[in-house]
C-alpha cells in the first residue's frame, strides 16, 4: 500500500458552456506534469443505464476529452473498464451510454471486468487476503473518473466509491457493511495515479441513484483520491470526516483528508441530503449486517474447532481416523501438531517478553 506525501495538490475547474474537454484539460494544466506513458485503465461511473445528465454516471465527453488528452502524449494501451452490477453488465451499459463508438475512433479497448481473466493476488488486506483480479487492472495504471454524488448509506460517493466497480462480481451487496475497509483494500491496491470528479451534473438527495440531478459545472482532479473526495465533499456541503469510509483511508495512509492545496476556481454548493432519521435507520441496518457476519464467521470458526475436538479425541483412541473434510489422520500425526503447537506458542512468548 502506497504512502502519500504531504500536502497534495486538488484543482477545481469551472465548466463554461458545457465545455467539459476546455475545463477538464485547465484542470490538469493545474496539477503537476502528470505522466500518461504505459497501458492505462480509464474507470469511468458506469453504475446504471441512466444518462449522465440524470447525474448518475459519468459524462461520455469527460471520457472522450481524457483520452484525447492522454492521446497527446502516448500511443500506449487505453482500456476503459466497468464490471457487471445486479441491475446491468458492463457490456449493456458501455452499448447504451454510447462508450461502444469510442472503441473505433480511438482504438481503446472495453472491458468488461466481470468477463475478464483473473488471477489471484495477495492483498492481506483489511477486507480481501486474496482478490480475484481482473487481468487488465494487473497490467494497467488506473485512471478513476466519477460522479459527485450524496449517498444514502455513506453520505457521499466519488473517487474511492468509483473503485468499489473494481470487484467482478455481479452482485456486491455483501461487501456494504464493510465498505471502509473493501475500499480501502481497492485504493490501496488500484491506487488511481489521476482522480477526476465530472461534475457537469452531480446527484443529491437520495444518492447514488434515486436523488435529484444538480447542474454543478465543475471537474475536479488531483493525484490523491482522499483530497479529491475530501475537497468534492466539502463543495457539496458535505464534511469529509464525517464520511466513515474516507477517514478510515486517511488513517490508513492511501491520502490526505486535510493538508491540501486546492488550485483553480472557487466554486461552493450545498446539497440536499436524506432526512437524518433515514440515513440513521440505512445506516444502522449496515451495522446489524456488518455483527450479523461477524457473529456468524465466529460461530463457524467455534464449529469448526468442536469439529477438529471431536476427531482428535477417535483418533487419539482408536490411533487412526478417516474424515471428508480432514482426509486420514494418525494418533502419531495429531501428537506431532499439538507438539509442534505448543513449541510455537513458547516460542512467541518468548519474543513478545524480549521485545
Amino acid at each position: 500500500m502506497q504512502i502519500v506525501n504531504q500536502n497534495p495538490r486538488v484543482a477545481i475547474a469551472k465548466i463554461e458552456n458545457d465545455d467539459i474537454a476546455k475545463a477538464l484539460k485547465r484542470a490538469i494544466s493545474l496539477l503537476e506534469p502528470i505522466d500518461f506513458t504505459g497501458p492505462i485503465a480509464i474507470k469511468p461511473n458506469l453504475c446504471d443505464l441512466i444518462p449522465a445528465s440524470m447525474g448518475v454516471t459519468t459524462d461520455i465527453r469527460a471520457v472522450e476529452a481524457l483520452i484525447e488528452i492522454i492521446r497527446e502524449k502516448s500511443n500506449d494501451k487505453i482500456s476503459i473498464v466497468e464490471s457487471d452490477h445486479w441491475i446491468a453488465s458492463a457490456d449493456e451499459e458501455f452499448e447504451n451510454l454510447g462508450y461502444k463508438e469510442l472503441e473505433p475512433k480511438y482504438g481503446v479497448e472495453l472491458v468488461n471486468l466481470s468477463r475478464d481473466r483473473k488471477v489471484s493476488i495477495r492483498m492481506k488486506g483489511h477486507h480481501f487476503d486474496v482478490f480475484r483480479c481482473p487481468e487488465t487492472l494487473v497490467n494497467s495504471r488506473l485512471i478513476s473518473i466519477s460522479k459527485m454524488k450524496t449517498q444514502y448509506q455513506f453520505r457521499f460517493t466519488g473517487i474511492l466509491k468509483n473503485q468499489f466497480g473494481l470487484i467482478p462480481e455481479k452482485y456486491k451487496g455483501k461487501y456494504h457493511p464493510f465498505m471502509s475497509e473493501v475500499l480501502a483494500d481497492l485504493n490501496g491496491t488500484f491506487r488511481p495515479f489521476l482522480s477526476i470528479i465530472e461534475g457537469l451534473y452531480s446527484m443529491e438527495s437520495a444518492g447514488p441513484a434515486e436523488g435529484k440531478p444538480i447542474k454543478t459545472n465543475v471537474i475536479i482532479c488531483g493525484t490523491d483520491p482522499v483530497a479529491v473526495d475530501a475537497v468534492a465533499a466539502t463543495l457539496a456541503g458535505i464534511n469529509p470526516f464525517k464520511i466513515g469510509y474516507l477517514k478510515y483511508a486517511a488513517k490508513k495512509g492511501i491520502g490526505e483528508i486535510n493538508n491540501i492545496d486546492v488550485v483553480g476556481d472557487s466554486v461552493q454548493f450545498n446539497f440536499e441530503f436524506v432526512p437524518f432519521p433515514a440515513f440513521v435507520f440505512s445506516s444502522f441496518s449496515l451495522k446489524i449486517l456488518r455483527m450479523g457476519r461477524k457473529i456468524d464467521s465466529f460461530a463457524s470458526k467455534i464449529s469448526e474447532l468442536f469439529e477438529q475436538a471431536y476427531v482428535a479425541t477417535i483418533t487419539l483412541r482408536h490411533g487412526f481416523h478417516t474424515t471428508l473434510t480432514y482426509g486420514s489422520i494418525t494418533r502419531e500425526g495429531i501428537l506431532r501438531f499439538a507438539k509442534a503447537l505448543i513449541k510455537r506458542t513458547f516460542y512467541r512468548i518468548k519474543k513478545s517478553l524480549l521485545t
